[in-house]
């Protein structure tokens, strides 16, 4: 989960719980909005990577590494928040590649799996923001699956949500469920 807004209300935090889920957040302590979280089953085993967190803060991010079958099957999951409030898109650009940098060190063998909202729309290939962040995913040879807008609106479409990985075989379909706003 992205962008919850969920600090400034405990009571929503108590709301956001799934049955059979842990819900781990990573809230903002000084100014509102944004924040990451995850719903993680109870039957998966995971270790919350805390010294990642604390790695290039002024990012929304959260990290978990999951046990896999043998050291080559483990992964590393991360959710990530840009807010256009705290960063500019060179200033994100820059902490995106050398949180990932960071992380390549830490991961070693590890399956990587990001998800989140970097707020830089994919679909305009021709952008400079895009151009720079396609370029930051192919030198850290990281791939962005969603290829299809992930946010509609009636005057425009957007593709600013993210599920990168450094294994595009690993994921096999990808889909978009497009939801009604409430008023």
């Amino acid at each position: 989960m992205s962008e919850m807004w969920l600090k400034e209300n405990p009571a929503l935090l108590d709301y956001d719980a799934l049955p059979g889920y842990t819900t781990i957040f990573n809230n903002r302590n000084t100014i509102r909005g944004g924040e990451v979280g995850a719903h993680i089953s109870n039957s998966i085993k995971l270790k919350r990577r805390i010294h990642i967190e604390g790695v290039q803060t002024d990012l929304d991010h959260l990290w978990f590494e999951m046990p896999g079958r043998n050291k080559y099957s483990e992964a590393l999951i991360g959710v990530i928040y840009r807010s256009e409030c705290i960063l500019s898109y060179k200033d994100l650009l820059d902490r995106f590649e050398s949180l990932l940098g960071q992380v390549s060190i830490d991961w070693g063998g590890y399956l990587l799996y990001i998800t989140g909202d970097v707020n830089i729309d994919m679909l305009k290939p021709s952008h400079s923001r895009t151009k720079q962040n396609k370029s930051v995913l192919d030198i850290l040879g990281i791939y962005q699956h969603v290829t299809k807008p992930t946010r509609i609106t009636p005057t425009s479409s957007t593709l600013i949500d993210d599920i990168i990985t450094n294994c595009p075989h690993c994921v096999t379909a990808i889909n978009i469920i497009l939801t009604v706003p409430l008023l």
